[in-house]
């Protein structure tokens, strides 16, 4: 069973993310259900002593004001403490799930506060979505099934990287080095983005021409400004030739 925690410093935030959560795991039938709904870090850390080997799945709201830790340092105490841990994080601003990646929390998904969803009291389609992609992925990692990997070399170490964690690959200006982004960690390597593309395969797509992208991990796109939200907050720019085709894929 999935053992969910929930921590948003807001009591009606707090309130709206159990009910729907809830309603979602009883609708979908999901073997899972919420074991702690706290607006204190400190007593997430509490419960949490209790999930034992099963997977736990955390909601995190980012900013948690008026607590000794937000959420990015619960995420770390979290990640240090329980093995079999995913991590959502909630937040009323992108460019705060974007710095996830720095802090290399392997953030699973990020859920964007949006007003209307509170008013509305009700899930929306969009964080329907996003709880389908979470369950999903937690269903996949713990299922055994065997994905394949593609072997890097960065540095001295030979690293192999689950081609389905890898996110984003963006090539350096002026070298031949490009950045792998993956669920987890930033790898910077030596190769040319078109040889990278050929080892990843029909799975990822450019969205520049110094950037490649897995299309599955898209998350967002806007159009009018010309750039992509990927899984766990990263932000890409697009091409207009580019742009053309995903949204044709979309």
């Amino acid at each position: 069973m999935i053992q969910v925690y929930l921590c948003e410093d807001q009591e009606k935030q707090l309130l709206y993310f159990k009910q729907i959560i809830e309603k979602y795991i009883t609708d979908t039938y999901k073997d899972a259900r919420i074991v702690s709904a706290r607006k204190n870090p400190e007593h997430i850390l509490l419960d949490m002593r209790e999930c034992g080997e099963n997977p736990a799945l955390f909601f995190i709201d980012i900013q948690l004001d008026g607590y000794i830790m937000n959420g990015f340092e619960l995420a770390k105490k979290i990640k240090k403490n329980v093995k079999n841990s995913y991590i959502v994080f909630l937040t009323s601003c992108n460019e705060l799930a974007y710095k996830a990646f720095e802090y290399e929390l392997e953030a699973v998904e990020y859920i964007v506060k949006e007003p209307q969803d509170f008013l509305a009291g009700k899930m929306s389609i969009r964080i329907e979505r996003r709880l389908d992609r979470v369950f999903r992925k937690i269903e996949e990692s713990t299922s055994g099934d065997i994905h394949p990997t593609v072997r890097v070399e960065s540095g001295s170490r030979i690293i192999e990287i689950p081609i389905k964690d890898i996110v984003v690959v963006q090539a350096i200006k002026s070298s031949h080095l490009v950045d792998i982004y993956t669920t987890s960690q930033k790898i910077r390597i030596k190769v040319t983005l078109k040889n990278m593309l050929e080892k990843l395969g029909e799975e990822f797509t450019y969205v520049n021409k110094s950037c490649i992208v897995q299309k599955r991990l898209i998350r967002e796109i806007n159009k009018k400004n010309y750039f992509a939200i990927m899984s766990g907050g990263l932000q890409v720019e697009i091409s207009y030739r580019e742009m053309r085709k995903l949204v044709k894929e979309q």
